[in-house]
């Protein structure tokens, strides 16, 4: 079957946070913000502000984090969380994506770096999806510090939401960084190992207490061994 050239192209982004709910659409709209944190010339004079994102982001997982003890208080804050989730989704479906879709002018390699899909239209008509971005990759949904000098990351694919990796995928390497500012590669993070069953544990030495350990997950090709779309930044304090 040969291919057909797709004419008059549209560049028009797209996001699945929308079908997302309780703590993966809190992780996906992390990502988001530090994907856009990591970009700041893309987007100019950005608004709301990544500053500002990051703050209703915080007030999500803040309610995430005490809807147990509300609950065991005979009390829900459900109402809460659907109103702060309508908050953030506006901000990255609508006034992020509206200005990312005038600033990148066209640039799916940028639209990929934010995090966003892309969709291609023929003369009008819908074509099939022209490289749908960070297609299918992992996230981290929580990590545990409970236990002093150890983190306990815990991942799952960001569409499937399963930690069963996808079909051609031979394994999940995590890579970390201590301390500095946050990573926007591997380039400079170290290979910890692979992450199975959707969990890795870390160990640190005493003199890393009080840092930041900054994580970012890739998978790799099955055939190839080759490292495919790598996650947003996820980051936790050593204690």
């Amino acid at each position: 079957m040969g291919s057909q050239k797709i004419l008059n192209k549209m560049f028009i982004l797209t996001s699945n946070i929308g079908k997302l709910t309780k703590r993966a659409f809190a992780t996906k709209a992390r990502g988001y913000v530090t994907a856009m944190g990591s970009h700041p010339t893309y987007v100019l004079n950005l608004t709301p502000t990544v500053a500002d994102a990051d703050i209703e982001v915080a007030k999500l997982e803040k309610l995430y984090d005490t809807k147990g003890e509300i609950a065991k208080a005979g009390k829900a804050n459900t109402a809460d969380i659907k109103a702060q989730e309508k908050v953030i989704k506006k901000i990255i479906t609508y006034q992020w994506m509206s200005q990312a879709q005038e600033a990148l002018d066209g640039d799916e390699s940028k639209a990929k770096d934010l995090g966003y899909g892309i969709r291609g239209v023929d003369n009008g008509t819908s074509a099939p999806t022209i490289g749908k971005a960070k297609s299918s990759h992992a996230i981290v949904t929580k990590i545990e510090t409970e236990v002093s000098l150890q983190h306990t990351v815990y991942a799952v694919n960001n569409e499937t939401l399963s930690s069963v990796v996808p079909d051609g995928i031979g394994s999940l390497n995590v890579y970390e960084q201590i301390g500095g500012v946050s990573p926007v590669s591997t380039d400079s993070m170290d290979m910890l190992g692979v992450i199975k069953n959707g969990k890795f544990i870390n160990s640190f030495v005493v003199e890393d207490i009080g840092k930041i350990a900054y994580y970012i997950l890739c998978y790799t090709e099955k055939k190839t061994g080759k490292v495919l779309q790598m996650s947003p930044v996820f980051s936790a304090m050593i204690g």
